[in-house]
């Protein structure tokens, strides 16, 4: 049991190919909750599991910013604890993320946990 994330693209007729996966990187899923809280304020954080959410150049600069400021760790029961490695493979694919952001691709993710 614990946090799985997954990250997709998605291109224009609409192939869906696996991009990356997380395990328990609790510090990214949080940015990622906190955006699809704003962007669904009906919502709770426990919906937020098993859905599948676009992530948009917001959610890149959100996420760019996060890294370099980390102001603060997220945490929930499965959620587990982000490393230092997480972060330097997250820098890898967000980096491929704008890139295929910028060549019309979707990229989802879907957390589950």
């Amino acid at each position: 049991m614990g946090l799985d994330m997954d990250f997709y693209k998605v291109n224009t007729n609409g192939k869906k190919e696996h991009l990356h996966y997380f395990r328990k990187h609790a510090d990214l899923h949080g940015v990622l909750l906190d955006c699809y809280l704003e962007k669904n304020p009906d919502k709770n954080p426990s919906d937020f599991n098993c859905v599948d959410f676009e992530v948009t150049k917001n959610e890149v600069k959100r996420i760019k910013k996060f890294m370099k400021e980390r102001p603060t760790h997220y945490h929930g029961f499965f959620w587990g604890t982000s490393t230092e490695e997480d972060w330097e493979e997250t820098k890898t694919l967000f980096k491929e993320i704008s890139s295929l952001l910028k060549e019309n691709y979707k990229i989802i993710y879907t957390p589950w946990w």
